[in-house]
């Protein structure tokens, strides 16, 4: 008995320091000072220690912001990045659909508004219900680079940033719209 209770207390010592286990979404208030109306923020760090932030602010906007871990080179301000969830087809962000905007080290776009009770977005349904999300950017002098997050826990994240009583539906759709399910994709 004793053996097996240390074999236990061993084996949750190493799931909680395992990568997989850091990479959890986690959700964080409103940064001090950020614009009223705004909600929490679900974020993600992965391994190589670049971080995803989803957001609402004030206006009902729902932004991605990726951030690039310290002490890299800055992000090529000309180029924004592209992103594949599982093995989708990749989205080549844009400056003026996505409302793209570069800085040296993070890269923030649309990707829907809250409208009354529910968000339309066919980004968000894929990263509620995606396994995993591949980000492709440019580095200033250095060429493209690439970097994976795990969606695990993404969809409890990402609702609960959207904030209480929010539903994240489908885009595009004719007629009403639906309620995202697991068996939601990408076209």
């Amino acid at each position: 008995m004793r053996v097996t209770s240390r074999f236990c207390s061993l084996l949750a010592t190493v799931a909680l320091l395992s990568p997989s286990a850091s990479a959890e979404w986690r959700v964080y208030p409103p940064a001090t000072g950020s614009q009223p109306g705004t909600g929490e923020v679900a974020t993600v760090t992965n391994a190589s220690g670049h971080s995803l932030r989803v957001y609402r602010d004030g206006d009902g906007f729902v932004y991605g912001e990726f951030v690039l871990r310290r002490g890299l080179h800055a992000l090529a301000r000309t180029t924004c990045p592209s992103y594949q969830i599982d093995l989708k087809r990749p989205v080549a962000l844009r400056y003026e659909r996505d409302w793209c905007e570069v800085s040296d080290h993070s890269a923030r776009f649309r990707l829907g508004r809250a409208e009354g009770d529910r968000v339309e977005s066919k980004a968000l349904i894929g990263l509620m219900n995606g396994t995993r999300l591949r980000f492709r950017f440019h580095l200033t002098g250095l060429g493209y680079q690439e970097t994976e997050f795990s969606l695990r826990g993404s969809k409890q994240a990402l609702n609960q940033a959207m904030g209480t009583g929010v539903r994240v539906v489908r885009e595009n759709r004719p007629g009403p719209p639906v309620p995202a399910t697991p068996e939601d994709t990408l076209d």
